[in-house]
């Protein structure tokens, strides 16, 4: 039923209310983000930044991860068994396309491949996403903070920034990763875009 309400946007995010984005949003040493985006705005631009994680395979080019994206997908339809992805090394990509309202799509997620292999599974409910292992164990989590801002640079109040991201136990990475016997380290990558309006 959310699938077709929001036919344009995520619909857990409906359950997911936001945090006030008003300090520092550090992790400790025992964890690391393995996928996030920042979005900004000036008066005439919107400036998207992204992070993803992507194994380190000898020879490829840190760019190629960076270009590892799903056009429109949802977390509802990963969890189909006919939803495949191409081919790809990252644990986390970088998801675009259109959307019903502002902020209502995940911008960076976990790779469906990558799910699989490290045989980890997204529990969605009252109380936000949580990422489990095998055993249902909660290894991680995804967090959602906006900002607000209602000074004159801001040429549109809805462009308010706001931070999304994934977070996991790097202990619990590695043990999965061993345990699929995933032999390459984990490297992330940072880019961005910047997006002129009218």
């Amino acid at each position: 039923m959310a699938r077709i309400v929001l036919s344009a946007s995520e619909p857990y995010t409906l359950l997911i209310t936001p945090c006030h984005w008003v300090e520092n949003k550090g992790v400790s040493n025992d964890y690391m983000i393995i996928a996030g985006a920042v979005v900004d705005y000036t008066y005439k631009q919107e400036l998207l930044a992204f992070m993803l994680a992507y194994l380190n395979i000898p020879g490829m080019k840190s760019e190629y991860a960076a270009y590892t994206y799903e056009r429109n997908s949802r977390l509802i339809l990963q969890m189909r068994e006919d939803f495949f992805e191409e081919k790809h090394f990252n644990i986390s990509i970088h998801y675009n396309g259109i959307e019903s309202f502002q902020h209502s799509n995940i911008m960076c997620g976990l790779s469906k491949t990558a799910l699989l292999a490290l045989r980890w599974h997204i529990e969605v409910g009252v109380n936000g996403m949580k990422l489990l292992d095998e055993c249902g164990e909660q290894i991680g989590w995804f967090e959602h903070y906006c900002g607000s801002r209602s000074d004159m640079g801001n040429r549109y109040h809805s462009n308010q920034p706001y931070m999304q991201r994934w977070i996991v136990q790097k202990e619990k990475l590695d043990k999965s990763m061993r345990e699929a016997g995933i032999p390459h380290s984990v490297e992330r990558l940072v880019d961005f875009y910047i997006q002129d309006y009218e």
